[in-house]
C-alpha cells in the first residue's frame, strides 16, 4: 500500500493534503447490512481496505486487480479529505465525484505503480506505518 499512497499523491497532491490515520486491510470487510465493500473511510479517517480482494499487508495485490485496487485506495483517501457532513452521503452527486476522480487517478498512476512493485516488490505488501 505504500507504492499506491506514493504514486497516487504524487500524481494529484493538491487532492490529497490530508493524510489517513491508518490504513488496514480487514477481511470480510461489510458495511452493515452484510454486504460486501472493496473500502470504507470512519469518520476518524482510518482507511479500511478488503483484503480478500486487495491483499493484506504479506500479501501482494493480485496483478488482475490492480487497477481496482488503486481506485479504491484513491475513493477512500478521498473521503479522507471530507467533512463528517459529506462521509454521510454514501450515494448522490457527491458521490459520484469521487469514483469519477478515483477512476482518473487510479488509470493515471497504474503504470507508474507497476513500474515501482517491479523495482522493489518488497514494498508493494507493506502497509504505512502511523
Amino acid at each position: 500500500m505504500a507504492i499506491a499512497m506514493t504514486v497516487i499523491k504524487n500524481f494529484a497532491p493538491e487532492l490529497y493534503p490530508v493524510a489517513p490515520t491508518s490504513i488496514t486491510p480487514v477481511r470480510d470487510l461489510s458495511n452493515w447490512m452484510g454486504g460486501s465493500l472493496q473500502g470504507y473511510t470512519d469518520l476518524s479517517n482510518n482507511i479500511q481496505i478488503n483484503a480478500n480482494l486487495y491483499g493484506d499487508c504479506k500479501t501482494p495485490v493480485d496483478p488482475f486487480l490492480t487497477s481496482e485496487f488503486l481506485q479504491t485506495v484513491a475513493h477512500e483517501w478521498l473521503h479522507v479529505q471530507q467533512s463528517t457532513f459529506e462521509k454521510a452521503l454514501t450515494h448522490g452527486p457527491l458521490h459520484s465525484q469521487i469514483d469519477s476522480n478515483a477512476e482518473i487517478i487510479a488509470a493515471n498512476v497504474l503504470k507508474e505503480f507497476q513500474r515501482r512493485r517491479k523495482a522493489t516488490p518488497q514494498d508493494s505488501c507493506t502497509c504505512p506505518s502511523r
